[in-house]
């Protein structure tokens, strides 16, 4: 058994495996895989046995938090620590780089919880999935909004720079830029909106790197607002019109603000925590990001 660092010519094994272990509807693209690990190449792996990769494990970074995912191990060999190895190996990644290491696991994946219980994880506060639509989403006209994707470069620079000083981020030691570089780069959509020059929220959206709306507003009287009209130029940006969007629960108003939206809720997902790098993640935060750890 050998684990390696994940290369692009290990790819598409990758993706097969990945198709069989969540028996998913249609299967990720190479795009989306190599796009998954572009940042953090030394923080993915694979598993090798007789030639063939039965096992990975990607980890992203943005700032100083960190999560693991996706991950999957051939059922024929289950049950023999390849999973274990696995995670550890990104783990120890992940622990150069992050105060803050976690992951997304649906409540269902029950023998995956009992691993991570097994190495350390433990139980956070879970997250929504809401099922948003443009039809339940007006656009205000109120505050100026642009796509990021259409700018020049200069203008994309000093505007990303922008939201890596939103109240959210900033007070966490937490960047955005790489996953927002991700997303232009497969010709994504994302949306920034300004409230008297000032940006005051953002949202992104890609089917490639990922499959989940996702952003970050500011608090305060006008939220609500900047909120629903961001998302509504995002979806006329992305000419999409049914999309999915994930809330922690420690974002309490967030979750209020999506209900308030009508916004259906289709599931929860448990959210855990590395013991010692929990961070502030078991407390409620005034913050409003809608940032899923899972891709």
């Amino acid at each position: 058994m050998l684990i390696l660092r994940m290369e692009d010519e290990h790819l598409q094994e990758v993706r097969d495996l990945d198709y069989l272990v969540f028996q998913r509807n249609t299967p990720r693209t190479i795009l989306n895989l190599k796009n998954l690990k572009t940042y953090d190449k030394d923080g993915c792996f694979v598993c090798i046995i007789n030639k063939k990769v039965v096992g990975y494990i990607f980890a992203r970074t943005f700032g100083q938090e960190g999560f693991l995912g996706p991950a999957g191990v051939h059922p024929e060999f289950q049950g023999i620590g390849i999973g274990k190895e696995l995670i550890n190996k990104s783990i120890d990644y992940l622990k150069t780089k992050c105060k803050v290491i976690g992951l997304e696991v649906l409540p269902e994946k029950t023998k995956n919880i009992e691993i991570y219980h097994r190495l350390g994880f433990v139980s956070a506060l879970p997250s929504y999935i809401f099922d948003i639509s443009s039809n339940d989403i007006d656009t205000l006209h109120k505050f100026n909004n642009l796509d990021l994707y259409k700018v020049g470069t200069r203008k994309r620079e000093d505007i990303l720079n922008s939201i890596d000083k939103l109240n959210g981020l900033k007070a966490s030691n937490v960047s955005y830029r790489n996953d927002l570089l991700r997303s232009i780069s497969c010709k994504g959509s994302i949306c920034v909106t300004y409230v008297d020059r000032k940006l005051c929220g953002f949202f992104a959206y890609s089917r490639i790197p990922f499959p989940f709306i996702w952003g970050i507003v500011e608090d305060g009287s006008y939220d609500y607002n900047v909120l629903k009209e961001c998302l509504a130029n995002l979806f006329k940006y992305s000419g999409y019109r049914n999309c999915k969007i994930i809330v922690n629960t420690r974002y309490k108003r967030a979750v209020e603000l999506l209900i308030k939206l009508n916004c259906k809720l289709d599931k929860s997902i448990n959210r855990m925590l590395l013991k010692g790098y929990e961070g502030n993640y078991l407390t409620e935060s005034k913050a409003l990001i809608f940032r899923p750890w899972i891709s």
